[in-house]
Parts: structure tokens; C-alpha cells; sequence
């Protein structure tokens, strides 16, 4: 019952936020009242202003001190649009010197694979071989792979992939893992990982506990240099886990 009440809270609180911003403007909400009601917990500060003006149409606690957090992407995104315009690409660049062929990279955060494939069919295609020697330039990018505020235990979680001129799959790999029989290893298949990462599964197939003592019955891992083992236990009704590791080397 208590996992109903917490997916109903997580619910209501979407609801809050997509039709809050209506409701504020039009004097029906009030909004610390209904936080202490439903998220007790919860700090909130919030500053709404109209497109049209430069004066607050609302504010609850607007000089409260907060993380950021990921609220930090909407800035950084807008940044972009307004520097780089809404019509710039990316460009990863392929040329060669004599025996060598160069890969030069500017970033880009949705290069994959298959496209670096596609760019070398059509290098191919058109000199009617491919060099021995391949040179990755990624000299673009001399800056640190992670902003210095970073906390060092964010690095080992999917977001935490290093920035890098070459991003390539995100610079993440991605499985999926599916309980087997009973005390039993589960099941991993690989959904992308052209790279020498290892994955070593360790995670046993469990009759995991039902409420507060569900949190014995999870999944943990031990990074090592090129990949990471995961043990642990998999609830053998929890189908099509996903499973994603950043690329630190």
C-alpha cells in the first residue's frame, strides 16, 4: 500500500507542476499549503514572471538559497540557442595526409556509431580504400571533462559521462538485464557498446520482499579500471531492466 501512496504523491505532484503555473496566475492555488499537505518534506522556491514584463505575476520563498540541481540544463540550453542560434550542426570532419586518415571531432553530443561508419563508407567509396593509420584529433576540447563543482561520486552514474570533443554514444554504455530461475544469475544483453568495456554480472534471480524491507532485495556495483561488476538481486518479476554506465576512459 505504501508503494500506491508514493507512486499517487509522484502522479499528483506532475499534475501540480503542469497546470501550476494557470492556477498561480489566477489567484486559485495556495501553494505552500498544498506542498505541507502533500510533500511535507519538500523545500520550495519559486519566481514566475510574464513574457510580457519584467515584474514578478508570483512568487513563494523567490530569495530561498537552492541546489540547482539539473534545473541548471534549462540554462545552459538557452545559452546555447542565444550564442550558437538554433540553426547550428555540429560538424565531425574526416580528411587524410599521405598514409594517415584524421577523425576530427567538435563535440557533438548525438554523434553515433553508425555514423562514423556512414562517414567512412563514403571516405571509401570515393578514394577506394581506407589509410592504415587512423588519427582521432579531438584537440577542440582542452577543457576538464567534468565542471569543477562536480561531487566525484556523480562521475560513476549514467549522467556523469564525460564531455568530450568525441562523444560517441554518449559516451555511455547501455544494457538491459532480466531475471532468470530462482537464486540463478540474471540474464544481461548488450544494447550498445562498440567499446572494451566489461561488464561483469554477478546479480542473482530473487523472491524479493514485499515494503519496507524491499530495499534489502536491490542491485549494487564495483568499478574497476575498464568496466564495472554488478551483484546484488533482481526481483524475478522485475522485467527489462535498464542498465547504463558512463565511459571514464
Amino acid at each position: 500500500m505504501k508503494n500506491k501512496r508514493i507512486v499517487f504523491r509522484c502522479a499528483l505532484f506532475l499534475v501540480m507542476c503542469a497546470m501550476m503555473p494557470f492556477s498561480l496566475l489566477a489567484g486559485q492555488v495556495d501553494v505552500p499549503s498544498l506542498m505541507q499537505e502533500h510533500f511535507p518534506q519538500s523545500t520550495l522556491g519559486m519566481h514566475i514572471e510574464r513574457l510580457n514584463g519584467d515584474k514578478m505575476a508570483y512568487g513563494t520563498h523567490p530569495d530561498r538559497l537552492l541546489v540547482p540541481a539539473s534545473v541548471m540544463k534549462t540554462f545552459t540550453s538557452l545559452m546555447a540557442l542565444k550564442i550558437l542560434g538554433k540553426e547550428y550542426q555540429f560538424e565531425t570532419l574526416i580528411c587524410n595526409d599521405e598514409d594517415k586518415l584524421y577523425l576530427k571531432f567538435s563535440g557533438d553530443p548525438s554523434l553515433k556509431v553508425k555514423d562514423l561508419e556512414k562517414l567512412l563508407r563514403a571516405y571509401k567509396a570515393k578514394k577506394g580504400s581506407l589509410p592504415k593509420k587512423i588519427v582521432l584529433d579531438t584537440d577542440d576540447f582542452r577543457f576538464p571533462q567534468h565542471a569543477p563543482t562536480w561531487m566525484l561520486e556523480d562521475t560513476q552514474f549514467c549522467y556523469g559521462a564525460p564531455v568530450r570533443a568525441a562523444n560517441i554514444q554518449e559516451n555511455k554504455v547501455r544494457y538491459t538485464m532480466n531475471p532468470t530461475k530462482l537464486a540463478k544469475k540474471t540474464r544481461v544483453s548488450n544494447e550498445s557498446n562498440p567499446t572494451k568495456f566489461i561488464l561483469n554480472n554477478g546479480a542473482l534471480t530473487c523472491r524479493c520482499p514485499k515494503g519496507d524491507d524491499r530495499k534489502e532485495c536491490a542491485l549494487d556495483r564495483n568499478d574497476f579500471k575498464h568496466g564495472t561488476e554488478v551483484f546484488g538481486c533482481l526481483d524475478r518479476h522485475k522485467t527489462d531492466l535498464r542498465l547504463c554506465f558512463p565511459l571514464v576512459d
